[in-house]
């Protein structure tokens, strides 16, 4: 759920977006809940205003650290771009998508580095 700068993970209900053109990730609260990690199904009603975050790749690496220490239990929350990535509610895969849509984002700089 996401409430104001807070979005709490492993409830099903937050569909994580990524463009790997722009460098962007999105964040939007949907209903009803479904599979962490899934694929948000299309009868979805979506709540609230979009998050978007464009991030550089040194921005991504610091998500993706603090993404490894949620992983590892290490911690549970985490600030990021003026946002509190909340994990209380411990779901791995709500965790995966987080780092797989980084991934994403960051794309078109991977295919730049590897050329």
């Amino acid at each position: 759920m996401i409430n104001g700068n807070i979005l709490k993970f492993g409830y099903g209900d937050i569909a994580v977006g990524s463009d790997g053109l722009t460098q962007r990730m999105s964040f939007q609260q949907f209903k009803p809940p479904a599979e962490c990690g899934g694929d948000v199904p299309e009868d979805v009603e979506y709540i609230g205003e979009e998050i978007v975050l464009q991030i550089s790749y040194d921005e991504y690496r610091e998500f993706n650290k603090q993404l490894k220490s949620v992983l590892s239990k290490e911690i549970s929350s985490f600030d990021f771009k003026g946002y509190v990535f909340d994990f209380t509610n411990y779901n791995e895969e709500s965790v995966k998508v987080c780092k797989k849509r980084s991934e994403s984002a960051m794309y078109s700089y991977f295919l730049c580095m590897a050329a």
